[in-house]
C-alpha cells in the first residue's frame, strides 16, 4: 500500500499514514528541523476490557487490572532489563494504562530506529513465568496501597460505581488486592494474544528522520513478519440506566471535607467518535462558561466559602457512558452538595457569556495547536485520537465552528441527568483529658 498523505495548510501540518501488511496503523507526523523524536504504540486494552468476545463461541473474562498488569510485564524478562536498553540508547521510555488502552511511548535525539526495534522486540519477547508474575504483582500491590491513601482518587471511584454499578468503567484501573490475584500465565498469554497483534495495534511517529527507511525497518521487524490469527476481540457492556444508591457519606483522613456530585448523562451508543470527541469537548465549554472560575457563580460560591480554589469541573463522554462532575473542598458539606444540585436544576435558565465564550474557544484553539510545538505532546494526542479514527485537525476546524447556540441543546440534558453525590468528611480529633497522676 501506497503512503497516504494529507496536508493541512491552515495548521502548516502534514500527516502521513499507511497500513502494513502485517495490518498495524501507522501514522507519522513530520517535524522538520526538530531534534527530539518519538513513538506511541497504542494497544486498545484498558480497563474497560472486562468481558470480551473472542470468538463466536469464547467470551472472556479478564478481571480488573489485566490490561495494566500487562503493561508491566512488558518491562519484566527474565534475562534481559528493557528499560535499560532504552537507557543505552539514550531514550526515555515509559507506558500508561487509561480506560481504554495501553500505552508504550520513548522520546529520543539518537538512533530512532534502533530504539524502535528495541520497543517491537520488547513487544514481540513478553514473557509470562510465575516467578515475573508474583515480582510484578507484589509491586502492583504497593500502586494500589499507596492510591488508597489518595482520597481525591477514592472519590472518584466511589462516584462512578454509584453512577455505574454494573459498567467496568466503575473498576480502578490498576484493580485491587483481590481480583490481581486472579491473574496468572494463562489469563496474560490470552490477553496479550487477542490484543497485542499488528492488526489491533496503532503506531505514531513524530520528528525529524528518514521516513522510507524507518517504514521499511518496521515492516520487515519479526513482530510484522510473523503470522498470527487475529481474533478481532469485542469488549461487551451492560449499559447502566438507572442508579439504586445516589449519596455516600465516609468519614476519612483529610484536612479538610471533599465533595464531588456527578450528573449521569446519556450515552452516545450509535454516535460516530468524531461526533462523541466534539459532544464533550462542547459540554467543558458550557460547563466552564457557567460555572467556572471566572464567573460570577464560583465567586459568589467562593465568598460563602462553600468552596475553594482546588474546585475543578470535569466531562467525560463516550459510546458507553457520559457524566460530569463538581469538585471541591470545603468546610460546609451539606451546603456545598445543596448548592451544587442548585446549579445544575436552574442551568436552564443560566445564560451562556458570549464574549467569554469566545475567549474559551481561541483558548482551546490554541491549546491544541501549541500541542504540535512538542513531538511527545503530539504523539500523545495523536494516539488518542488516531486509535479512535478521529482526524484531529478535522475536529479543531468543527470546533472553530462552534457558537453559543450549539451549546443550548446541552442544557436540558444536564438538568434532567441523574445527580450523584460523594462527600468525605474530615474526622474529628478527640479532645484527651490529660490526668494527673496521684501521688
Amino acid at each position: 500500500m501506497m503512503l497516504k498523505v494529507t496536508e493541512y495548510p491552515t495548521f502548516k501540518e502534514t500527516v502521513i499514514s499507511k497500513k502494513l501488511a502485517s495490518g498495524l496503523n501507522v501514522v507519522i507526523l513530520p517535524k522538520s528541523g526538530f531534534v527530539r523524536k518519538s513513538a506511541t504504540l497504542v494497544v486498545p486494552f484498558g480497563s474497560l476490557s472486562h468481558k470480551v468476545k473472542l470468538s463466536e463461541t469464547e467470551v472472556a473474562t479478564f478481571p480488573p487490572g489485566t490490561a495494566h498488569f500487562l503493561e508491566h510485564m512488558l518491562f519484566e524478562t527474565t534475562h534481559e532489563n528493557n528499560s535499560r536498553k532504552f537507557a543505552l540508547l539514550g531514550a526515555s521510555v515509559n507506558a500508561y494504562t487509561t480506560y481504554n488502552r495501553t500505552a508504550v511511548y520513548f522520546s529520543t535525539t539518537n538512533g530512532f530506529v534502533e530504539t524502535l526495534t528495541v520497543m517491537f522486540d520488547m513487544i514481540m519477547s513478553a514473557s509470562f513465568t510465575e516467578e515475573g508474575i508474583a515480582k510484578e504483582r507484589a509491586i502492583i500491590e504497593k500502586e494500589i496501597l499507596l492510591y488508597r491513601d489518595e482520597p481525591e482518587q477514592q472519590l472518584y471511584y466511589d462516584l462512578i460505581k454509584l453512577m455505574y454499578p454494573n459498567h467496568p468503567i466503575h473498576y480502578d484501573i490498576a484493580g485491587s488486592e483481590e481480583t490481581i490475584k486472579e491473574i496468572d500465565t494463562e489469563l496474560l498469554k490470552k490477553a496479550y494474544a487477542a490484543f497485542y497483534h499488528p492488526q489491533a495495534m496503532l503506531l505514531v511517529l513524530s520528528g525529524d528522520f528518514a521516513i522510507e527507511e524507518t517504514l521499511f525497518a518496521i515492516e520487515n521487524h519479526p513482530l510484522n513478519q510473523k503470522e498470527r490469527v487475529f481474533a478481532n476481540p469485542q469488549s461487551l457492556f451492560e449499559i447502566d440506566e438507572e442508579m439504586e444508591n445516589r449519596e455516600i457519606s465516609r468519614y476519612y483522613d483529610s484536612l479538610t471535607d471533599l465533595v464531588l456530585v456527578g450528573v449521569k448523562l446519556k450515552p452516545l451508543i450509535s454516535a460516530q467518535e468524531e461526533d462523541i470527541a466534539l459532544q464533550e469537548l462542547k459540554l467543558s465549554l458550557l460547563i466552564d462558561n457557567l460555572f467556572g472560575k471566572s464567573t460570577p457563580i464560583f465567586k459568589k460560591l467562593q465568598a460563602s466559602r462553600i468552596v475553594n480554589n482546588a474546585y475543578d469541573i470535569n466531562v467525560a463522554c463516550d459510546k458507553e457512558f457520559a457524566y460530569l462532575t463538581f469538585f471541591t473542598e470545603t468546610k460546609k458539606c451539606e451546603k456545598t452538595i445543596v448548592a451544587f444540585k442548585s446549579m445544575i436544576e436552574a442551568i436552564r435558565n443560566t445564560a451562556i457569556d458570549g464574549e467569554e465564550f469566545a475567549i474559551q474557544k481561541k483558548k482551546l484553539l490554541g491549546g491544541f495547536v501549541q500541542v504540535f510545538d512538542s513531538v511527545s505532546r503530539a504523539n500523545a494526542m495523536l494516539s488518542e485520537y488516531y486509535l479512535r479514527n478521529i482526524d484531529v485537525f478535522r475536529l479543531i476546524e468543527a470546533i472553530d465552528k462552534l457558537d453559543k447556540q450549539d451549546l443550548e441543546s446541552l442544557k436540558d440534558e444536564i438538568a434532567f441527568g441523574a445527580v450523584a453525590c460523594v462527600c468525605y468528611k474530615r474526622k474529628q480529633k478527640r479532645k484527651v483529658k490529660r490526668l494527673e497522676e496521684k501521688r
